[in-house]
């Protein structure tokens, strides 16, 4: 695991989450769809997406599901935990540097 709680391979090369993950945990400071989030971060094959996306964030605890006991529900959406929001304000905001676009809130500028 990283330091933020993501699964590492074997051979440890993964050192902190993706962009595209990073994303996701600024998108779903609001509940999401899969396929708007997808459509957000110009993804296309949701099997891709989801397994290697958004199932390593549910299984670290840092998004969550709206409706538990029907995990695969086209009315499924999900939403950034509390464990989620602590590690986007304490650990992945703060090293996005000037990047604001990517920051809740940012502009782009």
């Amino acid at each position: 695991m990283t330091a933020i709680g993501i699964p590492v391979d074997q051979d440890r090369t993964k050192s902190g989450p993706s962009w595209d993950q990073v994303e996701i945990l600024r998108l779903y400071r609001e509940e999401r769809s899969l396929i708007g989030l997808m459509s957000a971060i110009g993804q296309a094959n949701r099997r891709k997406f989801r397994d290697a996306l958004i199932r390593p964030l549910i299984k670290c605890g840092l998004l969550a599901y709206t409706i538990h006991d029907k995990q695969k529900t086209r009315m499924q959406r999900y939403r950034i935990t509390d464990a989620g929001l602590a590690i986007w304000i304490h650990q992945v905001k703060p090293t996005l540097g000037r990047h604001t676009a990517l920051m809740p809130g940012g502009t782009g500028g």
